[in-house]
């Protein structure tokens, strides 16, 4: 995230309250960007037929970077928190059905109703040229398809 140095773009002009706050410096500490790493434990439970992770939050940690001089201009971890029941209660599961040396699938289920599809692509891929993005999307609408007449003919 990048923060707000003033309120200036949230008041618009003609308002009296951009006169008395749009000047205030809401970063007095003049940090630049900031990221919130979740750190988690894995394990894999099954290689075959499918790749299946266990996984578990176990705690967060806040990266500030910032040109003042309590922050280092490419920043550094100021504040950590763990989750102490993380490896009970925060505890899910993932297969990976597709994994190459640029994509990897990974599909999770979260309750009785929430199934998350992610695609991660390797930074510096060529996959994200225009084609292969469309033919990628093309795929996966007509996974969903499938998925969602499966669903359809298993309920009826």
């Amino acid at each position: 995230f990048t923060p707000l140095d003033s309120l200036d773009d949230i008041f618009p002009k003609e308002s009296p309250l951009s006169n008395i706050f749009g000047q205030i410096n809401v970063n007095p500490l003049q940090v630049k960007k900031g990221k919130v790493v979740l750190i988690h434990k894995a394990e894999v439970e099954s290689v075959s037929p499918i790749l299946r992770t266990k996984i578990a939050w176990t705690s967060s940690v806040l990266n500030v970077a910032g040109t003042s001089q309590y922050f280092d201009e490419s920043g550094s971890d100021i504040f950590g928190v763990n989750n102490l029941l993380g490896e009970f209660l925060s505890v899910g599961s993932f297969d990976t059905p597709f994994v190459d040396e640029d994509v990897r699938v990974s599909r999770s289920t979260s309750g009785p109703i929430l199934e998350q599809l992610r695609v991660f692509v390797r930074v510096g891929s060529n996959i994200l040229d225009e084609g292969m993005l469309d033919s990628l999307t093309a795929e996966m609408r007509v996974e969903e398809e499938i998925e969602v007449s499966s669903s359809s003919i298993e309920s009826q």
